[in-house]
């Protein structure tokens, strides 16, 4: 039996065959199907967004910076200080290249 819409009683395949969605409870009901597709089309459920090309390499940077930041509370907080070290060494370095 294929899974229809509690209010429209519209079915998956209909939105495939229209492109839209008989009502707003229709992405409620197809969820998983609708995560699938986007995962299958953009290749992940997680929104990366676009650089610009002329930053993107700065930008690049900045975002591993922020990540390496992150990453370093963490080693802190877990007391493991020779990664907290590492990650410390090379935030300074990126911080370094940047400001090159």
């Amino acid at each position: 039996m294929k899974k229809t819409c509690p209010v429209c009683k519209s079915t998956y395949e209909d939105f495939r065959k229209r492109g839209r969605f008989g009502c707003s409870e229709c992405y409620e009901t197809f969820s998983a199907e609708i995560l699938t597709l986007i995962s299958n089309i953009q290749g992940s459920l997680q929104h990366k967004g676009k650089t610009p090309h002329t930053d993107s390499k700065q930008m690049q940077n900045v975002r591993r910076v922020a990540q390496l930041r992150r990453d370093l509370e963490r080693a802190v907080a877990e007391e493991r200080f020779e990664d907290a070290a590492r990650l410390r060494d090379e935030i300074t370095e990126i911080e370094a290249k940047m400001a090159a």
